[in-house]
């Protein structure tokens, strides 16, 4: 028999392509009764690896492939393989290997000093001969055996030392085998055999090259001529192994000794839950106990005040309190709330914002009345158990919401409170996309971009689907990949690829806390751009271990709160009025619902999507619980299988609502005579058929699990359980296959309720507070145009003022001034950044600035770029220093210019360029410049800010296309017709795939600050080539109109853009002139730029107004032209013309 002692899987990240599943699969069908896995440098997939090697039976063993450095032969790097012989080897290891990432200096991978390796009590380690090559790994190159080293490591390790030797194929392979089977006769050193496993299949060879390439950025073709591996890296069985080493049986007897030793096994049966540090002599449980009752009677004396409780409800919140706290203690999570709490309340005295929870752990009393979670969970109907059950031992997890401002604080407490060799933040693993792997593979062959592009059409329209499922569901792919060879090759080579490890990245927000250090558990990974370790387990992993991981989340949302809160209340002091608490505004605010029944709900939490927007047309909400609602009717399930309508029809009495029986109207009369939330199966399961809580809670996983098994002795014990109250099988059989069918669409209710809260209190802001909300909304999205244009949309539709940004007035981010208006933000001016904004509003502190020129001497050039100076100018930011923006510009371009030229001398005197006086006299004397138009004008503020804020383009075009368009945006609301012609700016187009499998698009337009969707469908979309954004269109649509909810719904027709218009429709252009500009060089370049444009049908007039009288001409019709909007400016454009009038037929 043979075990292989130094395999790779694609957790190797450059050098394997073996998936962990399929190699213990395959492991198993070789018939091997154990195997290593020696990642390099890491152990990333040593639990993943571990329980699938015990679920098919082998052995595993744990250990990896490491660098070693020789601190007296700095040049020198060798190779160990580290396998684990126990839990002493395992820790070992995690030492090793986190010293190295610490220490690995100027490296890229991690080094250890041999130096670090007297400590080996539980380790077996092989000397594999690789290290008979080159420091560079160069295979044809030949050097001596460094004989000293294999002395000292045997020296170290004794017993526990072996030389592997191997035949892949590899140049001086022999030689080097032969030498090596002569050190271990001399010294007496076991050998054993290896293979440098990297792939599963001979044939996988090209796959494994190409995976390589892809990670060291080279053409296949050029790596091949020095490829660091062999055809024969693949997982040969026993008899593979037999034939190449006949001649030496101990080496393959040896890898089962070896696997005999290594007897390492992994924890998964307990938990280690951090230590929580009391100062009282007094048990932890105890402790929880003592705080949660203080608590509890400080909520009740609260409420008491609100509403009047009498005392069965107050016991009801006491004995609740007393059952969830026994629970805790008996699962022994009482330090997990503790801490959970200690994070929030350090969260909360630090003013950083946190959420009202989560999840399912809003269903717990304990965690409400330390403040863990901001919803009552009596008041609700959450259920406990949904969240902890005793029959179901699991680790609890409370997902936190913090600030995204505020939470890497929260999570440096973490750190600095519990230990950093405690705390470690979470990796994740990001893998080879499809499109990804098509893009890399073409790029190492040597393809074409474009080539690469036309394969990603026959992809695009296949949703999650691989490579593999989309070759077996589309034929058409299939056919074109069999008749075009290259196709056939990139095809190939990225399906092996594809779904493959290729990077390490941080958990968006999850750190982990052990109890004792963290060798104990897993080693570390450093990287340099994070400022704490990563686990190298990932969640699934360490929930495997017993470890407890603290999802620490940002929430944007929390932000715009916070901020809108900060502001409001500012100036309530200001005003000496009462500052708001958002944490205790009434539920039941008349002016929040009306908003929300208007479905003005841009920016508020969770309803601002067009779906959601719709739902609400339709259901109107009118109290808290329907938020609630709203968010579980919003989802896939209850929309598609139509319960989110029949909801609505109950609300208003347009259908009966009919309870399965009469047991169930309390559970179910909120929710409309519908199962629509988990809590509710369970408490069905409890009220109909005996179920406890905690019973009905596995009812409630079996489901959702889809457990067919587990269904079945369900159904039959919730039958039984209801005739023991009396109710026949009929009627039980039917109730649970309800609950079958319903709660699959079942949504948590306790996360419901919790992040209904943060909606209802952004709505509650937008409502009474919107100036400041909307401030605090674009502030948090300033870095995206295509946000800013949407919540814009809603700014107006409020009668909202927002202004250009102002050099003496801005701040980096929205705010509201004291007339009500909200100033635009600097960062959301394009080619800024951060440090030039700050270094702009710092030196304004000192006094405003008086002009442009003053602006330039006070704010050094090598401060700014020029760009960033010009987007100042074409946003409006400088046009209270009262000059044309187009003359700033130049003036602006000619300081640099003077700049250029002089900077080498005054960098010599050691003098600042904008320190010297110029005389602004000196640009006035200069008309060098024509002014921009109204059209260029707004061009350039809109290339600058994302939007049109001083004007807008339809101004300019409304007149002209007056007889064209039939109906504006705003009309349609109060129309009855069915057809129209619109016209708008293109916003946005995204695009989808529809039932048919045809393209179909959605097209945001703008006019006159309304914007409206458009659904295209391909046969427009595909002769639209000029649907690009900013672009002015005129398009035919068909308004579908629902009266009843007082919507209405836009499909393209038939679509043109403004030349296409024009070309079709102007008879002639009149251009007035001004004499006194014209001369024979103007006359010159009008005729000049009038023949570019020959060839339409649309006739030229020009009118000139000398003294009192006006003379018109017509051109003559060999200068017929195209109107084009190019042509309508660049005429536009000249000194001598004063305006250009456009006559449609």
């Amino acid at each position: 028999m043979f075990v292989h002692l130094q395999c790779y899987s694609e957790y190797s990240l450059i050098k394997s392509l073996i998936n962990i599943d399929s190699f213990v699969f395959e492991v198993k069908n070789r018939s091997m009764p154990a195997v290593a896995l020696t990642d390099e440098n890491n152990l990333f997939a040593a639990v993943k690896f571990y329980k699938q090697a015990l679920f098919y039976g082998i052995k595993p063993i744990i250990g990896c492939d490491v660098f070693i450095k020789d601190e007296e032969k700095p040049s020198k790097e060798y190779r160990l393989i580290l396998l684990c012989k126990n839990y002493i080897g395992y820790k070992i290891i995690n030492k090793l290997l986190i010293r190295a990432n610490i220490f690995s200096g100027d490296k890229n991978y991690p080094i250890i000093y041999k130096n670090w390796l007297f400590d080996n009590d539980g380790l077996i380690v092989i000397f594999p001969n690789k290290n008979m090559y080159s420091l560079n790994y160069d295979l044809k190159q030949k050097i001596d055996i460094d004989l000293d080293i294999i002395k000292y490591f045997f020296d170290i390790f004794k017993d526990k030392f072996y030389l592997g030797i191997s035949k892949i194929g590899n140049i001086y392979e022999q030689f080097y085998n032969d030498e090596i089977l002569k050190i271990s006769y001399n010294l007496n050193i076991s050998v054993v055999a290896i293979n440098d496993v990297c792939f599963l299949n001979k044939e996988e060879f090209d796959a494994h090259e190409a995976r390589v390439c892809i990670n060291q950025a080279q053409y296949l073709s050029d790596y091949k001529l020095y490829s660091k591996y062999t055809n024969q890296q693949f997982l040969k069985n026993y008899k593979q192994m037999e034939q190449l080493f006949f001649n030496i049986p101990e080496c393959l007897e040896n890898t089962l000794e070896i696997a005999k030793r290594c007897n390492y096994m992994f924890d998964f049966d307990n938990m280690y839950l951090p230590c929580y540090f009391i100062f009282d002599s007094i048990s932890v449980d105890n402790y929880l106990y003592k705080i949660a009752k203080i608590s509890l009677n400080n909520k009740l004396r609260i409420l008491k005040k609100l509403i009047d409780i009498n005392l069965l409800q107050e016991n009801e919140y006491i004995s609740r309190l007393e059952y969830e706290l026994n629970i805790i203690k008996d699962m022994k999570f009482s330090e997990y709330f503790l801490i959970v709490a200690d994070f929030i309340n350090w969260a909360k005295i630090s003013n950083i914002p946190v959420g009202p929870g989560r999840g399912s752990g809003a269903g717990s009393l304990v965690a409400y009345v330390l403040s863990i979670t901001n919803i009552d969970p009596i008041e609700y109907n959450l259920l406990f158990e949904r969240f902890l059950n005793p029959m179901r031992l699991s680790m609890p997890d409370f997902d936190i919401d913090f600030c995204i401002e505020g939470r890497d604080d929260v999570i440096d407490y973490a750190f600095s409170v519990y230990g950093y060799n405690f705390v470690a933040q979470i990796i994740t693993f990001g893998t080879m996309a499809t499109k990804a792997a098509i893009r890399d593979v073409g790029r190492i062959l040597g393809f074409r971009y474009g080539f690469i592009e036309k394969i990603y059409k026959y992809i695009s329209n296949n949703g999650e689907k691989n490579l593999k499922q989309i070759l077996e569901t589309n034929e058409k792919f299939l056919n074109k990949c069999k008749s075009e060879n290259d196709l056939f090759i990139i095809v190939n080579l990225a399906k092996m690829i594809e779904g493959l490890v290729r990077n390490i990245s941080k958990h968006a927000g999850g750190i982990v806390i052990s109890p004792f250090d963290m060798i104990n558990y897993m080693s570390l990974y450093y990287d340099v751009n994070e400022i704490y370790p990563l686990s190298q387990f990932d969640k699934e992993d360490l929930e495997s271990l017993g470890l407890l991981k603290f999802d620490f989340l940002g929430l944007k949302t929390l932000t715009i709160i916070y901020s809108s809160v900060i502001d409001i209340n500012i100036k309530k002091i200001k005003y000496n009025e009462c500052e708001i608490d958002i944490n205790n505004v009434p539920l039941n605010d008349t002016k929040t619902f009306l908003l929300l029944q208007k479905f003005i709900t841009s920016a508020v939490f969770q309803l601002e999507s067009q779906s959601m927007k719709e739902l609400i047309k339709k259901l109107k909400p009118s109290d808290f619980e329907e938020i609630i609602d709203l968010v579980a009717l919003i989802r896939p399930g209850p929309m598609q299988s139509g319960m989110s309508n029949d909801f609505i029809k109950r609300k208003f009495g347009l259908q009966s609502v009919i309870y399965p029986h009469f047991l169930l109207k309390p559970i179910l009369e909120k929710s409309k005579g519908m199962i629509l939330y988990q809590e509710q199966v369970m408490q069905i399961a409890q009220i109909l058929s005996g179920y406890t809580l905690a019973e009905a809670d596995l009812l409630r996983r079996a489901i959702s699990k889809k457990n067919f098994l587990e269904m079945c002795m369900h159904k039959k014990t919730f039958i039984d359980g209801a005739k023991k109250k009396g109710i026949i099988e009929e009627v039980s059989s039917y109730i649970f296959d309800l609950i079958d069918k319903f709660a699959g669409y079942g949504f948590n209710k306790s996360h419901s309720a919790a992040y209904s809260l943060l909606t209802y209190q952004t709505a509650w802001l937008k409502a009474h507070y919107p100036l400041e909300f909307m401030a605090s909304v674009l502030s948090i999205d300033i870095a995206s145009g295509d946000k800013i244009v949407y919540y814009m949309e809603d700014c107006y539709k409020m009668g909202l003022k927002i202004v250009c940004p102002d050099i003496n007035k801005s701040f980096k981010k929205f705010y509201v001034d004291d007339f009500n208006n909200i100033i635009f933000g600097f960062n959301g001016i394009k080619w800024t950044n951060d440090l030039i904004v700050s270094a702009l509003i710092e030196e304004r502190c000192k006094g405003f600035y008086k002009d442009i020129y003053d602006l330039c001497f006070r704010f050094d050039y090598k401060d700014y770029s020029k760009n960033f100076m010009e987007g100042l100018i074409k946003s409006g930011a400088l046009d209270c220093f009262y000059l044309a923006r187009e003359k700033m510009i130049v003036i602006f371009k000619l300081l640099i210019k003077i700049y250029g030229l002089l900077n080498n001398y005054y960098k010599k005197l050691q003098i600042n360029l904008f320190d010297i006086e110029i005389k602004k006299g000196f640009f006035d004397k200069f008309n060098f410049y024509n002014s921009w138009s109204e059209y260029r004008s707004l061009l350039n503020e809109r290339e600058a800010l994302g939007l049109f804020l001083s004007g807008n383009l339809m101004y300019i075009y409304f007149q002209e296309l007056y007889y064209i368009v039939s109906s504006n945006l705003f009309d349609i609301y109060y129309s009855n017709l069915y057809f129209y012609i619109i016209c708008g700016f293109v916003i946005n187009i995204r695009y989808a795939i529809n039932k048919n499998n045809k393209k179909m698009g959605f097209l945001l337009i703008e006019n006159m600050n309304y914007y409206q969707e458009i659904v295209l469908y391909d046969n427009i979309i595909n002769n639209s080539f000029f649907l690009k954004k900013g672009n002015l269109v005129v398009i035919y649509v068909k308004c579908d109109k629902d009266l009843y909810f007082n919507n209405f719904k836009l499909i393209g027709l038939k679509i043109k853009n403004l030349d296409e218009i024009r070309f079709l429709y102007v008879i002639y252009i009149q251009i007035y002139i001004n004499y006194k500009f014209v001369n024979s060089e103007f006359l010159k370049l009008l005729f000049h730029v009038i023949c570019l444009y020959k060839g339409g049908k649309t006739s030229v007039y020009i009118t000139n107004k000398f003294y009192d009288k006006i003379i018109t001409f017509k051109l003559n019709n060999i200068f017929l032209i195209k109107p084009y909007i190019d042509f309508i400016e660049r005429i536009k454009s000249f000194v001598a013309v004063q305006s250009v009038i456009i006559y449609y037929k």
